[in-house]
């Protein structure tokens, strides 16, 4: 607690007593129940948060035990206002419990050395990035932040003749005064602050339209592949949402690829895949993301009407002249094309690994040594030159 022995100096121990008691009471009620909070002794507390994932899952923690005191408390009839000063450190599993309580003291006089009523973490590092976070989630509040996205496409080709086989949507973000935002960053705080179902529809109006105009200028693209969050296929009303969306705007299914990640659809529920079923047996094609990173089964692949498997390009990082290895894709290879499925590599950088897939007879590629992602009018150019 920030200035505790003035308050027991102001007010007198049992005062000073009491308010702990009704601090402690009042952070507990924003706590899980997996949570452990104790006194470590005179005005200090430690909560163990289990699970974290990550620092930004701890600071919304702290930035709750904050707001804790901004209301006055009120002990034996007196208006008490105070604050806290927090110290935090994700627990390393090499160093001892005693380790960790140091290092987190030492993050705590940190945040009362820059001021009290705030926190840090002990690796300052975690703090700028929980900043850049918070930031983030300061301009996606912005009622102009969807209008700021668009639409780039990444061109997939045959391993054959060359040629543009389809294109995958990709969403960006140019911000007025910040520039391009990072796309990984932005769309992991969406999936956490619940606007990653907005994201998603304003990319698939966008994608509805553009196909349409291809089709008007008789350009041929194959299809275009739209990725589908794992939060979104968690949640049936999400894809719901989605699919209206291609509905209300009549465009042909057969020229649309849902793309979801493997753990994606281990994860989503019953009533998800049969909503996904309905509309691949209509036309609309199915490709599993980043195949090899989980769990599945061939199983799952026929029961979900899968029409693509795209290679997560970590394999195809490792392939390379010094480590020829290419043993895992030779396997995915011959997997999709035993089940009559395409098979796409992502991540294709150099010529090596190009002429390794093809010669692994690898359907597609898509990566930077054949090309980059592209907005709608460079795409368009592209596309209307093959007609020419």
């Amino acid at each position: 607690l920030d200035h505790f022995k003035e308050i027991n100096d102001t007010q007198g121990h049992p005062v000073g007593d009491a308010l702990l008691v009704e601090v402690a009471d009042r952070i507990s009620q924003v706590l899980r129940s997996s949570d452990t909070f104790a006194r470590l002794g005179g005005d200090e507390f430690a909560i163990v948060q289990a699970e974290v994932k990550e620092p930004i899952d701890t600071a919304a923690l702290a930035e709750k035990i904050l707001e804790c005191f901004e209301e006055p408390f009120m002990v034996s009839g007196i208006a008490i206002r105070t604050s806290v000063s927090l110290g935090l450190v994700i627990c390393d599993r090499k160093l001892t419990a005693e380790e960790w309580v140091s290092q987190a003291d030492t993050a705590l006089y940190r945040a009362k050395e820059a001021g009290r009523n705030h926190y840090l973490f002990y690796e300052l590092a975690m703090t700028e990035a929980v900043k850049r976070d918070a930031e983030l989630v300061a301009m996606m509040s912005q009622s102009s932040f969807l209008k700021e996205l668009c639409v780039v496409y990444h061109a997939q080709h045959d391993t054959r003749t060359g040629a543009i086989s389809g294109l995958e949507a990709l969403v960006r973000w140019h911000h007025p005064e910040k520039g391009l935002v990072d796309t990984e960053s932005f769309i992991r705080i969406a999936e956490k602050r619940g606007r990653i179902n907005e994201v998603a529809l304003c990319v698939v109006k966008q994608v509805c339209s553009d196909v349409q105009r291809w089709l008007e200028l008789g350009l041929s693209f194959g299809r275009v592949g739209i990725n589908v969050s794992p939060i979104q296929m968690r949640n049936q009303l999400s894809m719901i949402d989605l699919f209206d969306m291609i509905d209300a705007s009549g465009t042909p299914l057969q020229f649309l690829e849902v793309e979801v990640t493997e753990s994606a659809y281990m994860d989503a529920s019953p009533k998800t895949l049969e909503l996904i079923n309905q509309y691949t047996a209509k036309g609309l094609h199915l490709a599993v993301d980043d195949f090899g990173t989980g769990y599945s089964s061939m199983v799952t692949l026929r029961q979900l009407n899968v029409s693509r498997l795209k290679i997560d390009k970590s394999f195809i990082e490792d392939l390379s002249e010094t480590l020829p290895d290419s043993t895992i894709i030779q396997a995915t290879v011959a997997l999709g094309h035993s089940l009559a499925l395409d098979v796409v590599a992502e991540g294709v950088e150099t010529q090596y690994q190009y002429e390794v897939l093809k010669a692994l007879k690898c359907d597609h590629i898509q990566g930077f040594y054949l090309s980059k992602p592209e907005s709608f009018d460079e795409t368009t150019a592209r596309l209307s030159k093959v007609v020419r």
